[in-house]
């Protein structure tokens, strides 16, 4: 089945790299037309083994969605800040005209001990995985229930569901994804908008395109009777 999530407007965080980049064009693939919206740095955190996405990496997502003939609107947003990501909504509102669907899907990740990481670590984490994406919720949502439809697709984690070592601070926030999933559920029950999520485990290609497949089937018209639940892919 092709064009899915055709005619509909997706914000996609985080969707210069990884999860995000492999979910927008998997939507984009299938019909949507997308606002991207990445941090667009390129030194680290300090407390993050990795480097952030780029600026060049949002711009070939964009030209790769492009290509596919999809409408486009790229922004360097940081997702904690949520005066930035609502102006970024609005910006893909006044262009494209809509905000059907939404991937929360920025995200960092670092490993240290439950009792031994340094405050500044937690918090980064905490800061990033759980606030960003409640305040990336948060700005979807209005423009969502005025329209009367709508998908939030979160992405969680298999650490919601079992534990792994090394990863407290990532499994508290993505256990506070699991309660935003629901608590959005709930609170838009009856308003035409949906939030679910997406729990990956550990991921090859594989697994990213599978995680992406399964953010498509919870964003389309398919799933339009499906709220409050929980896609797991890979394990813990």
């Amino acid at each position: 089945m092709s064009g899915r999530v055709a005619g509909k407007v997706a914000v996609v965080t985080g969707a210069a790299r990884g999860v995000g980049r492999a979910c927008a064009l998997r939507l984009a693939e299938e019909g949507a037309d997308l606002v991207l919206l990445d941090i667009g740095v390129v030194t680290r955190m300090a407390t993050v083994p990795d480097d952030l996405a780029t600026a060049d990496d949002l711009y070939q997502v964009a030209e790769r969605a492009r290509a596919l003939g999809r409408e486009v609107v790229s922004r360097f947003v940081d997702v904690r800040d949520g005066d930035a990501l609502r102006a970024a909504v609005q910006a893909g509102v006044a262009a494209l005209g809509s905000v059907d669907i939404a991937v929360p899907a920025a995200g960092v990740r670092s490993r240290g001990g439950a009792w031994t990481m340094p405050e500044a670590q937690w918090r980064a984490m905490i800061e990033v995985n759980l606030t960003g994406v409640w305040q990336t919720a948060k700005a979807v949502a209005p423009v969502m229930v005025g329209q009367g439809a709508g998908s939030i697709v979160f992405i969680g984690s298999a650490l919601a569901h079992a534990p792994v070592a090394g990863y407290a601070h990532l499994a508290a926030a993505k256990h506070g994804v699991a309660g935003l999933v629901r608590s959005f559920a709930l609170e838009l029950a009856g308003t035409g908008v949906r939030a679910n999520s997406v729990d990956p485990g550990p991921l090859d290609d594989t697994g990213v395109a599978d995680v992406a497949n399964a953010v498509l089937y919870l964003a389309s018209d398919e799933a339009r009777g499906v709220t409050g639940s929980s896609i797991v892919v890979g394990s813990a």
